[in-house]
């Protein structure tokens, strides 16, 4: 724990974390050029999800609520 009372994360936790969000974009990027709903639906839940799961909330929010107003 640091001096704050949260834990820190080990550097490779954080640098996996910041590649699964990069794959996450690659892969909603890849369904948008297919022109394809389905992949694109689940692209976004999928990136949405990792975002969400990091605590950033707002970013995770402009992908999930599409999925959920669907």
């Amino acid at each position: 724990m640091n001096g704050k009372g949260s834990v820190q994360k080990p550097f490779g936790v954080v640098e996996e974390t910041l590649r699964l969000v990069e794959l996450a974009e690659e892969a909603l990027g890849l369904a948008q050029e297919a022109d394809d709903p389905q992949l694109v639906a689940v692209a976004h839940w999928n990136l949405g999800f990792i975002l969400f799961s990091l605590g950033d909330y707002a970013a995770a929010r402009t992908h999930l609520a599409p999925m959920i107003l669907a």
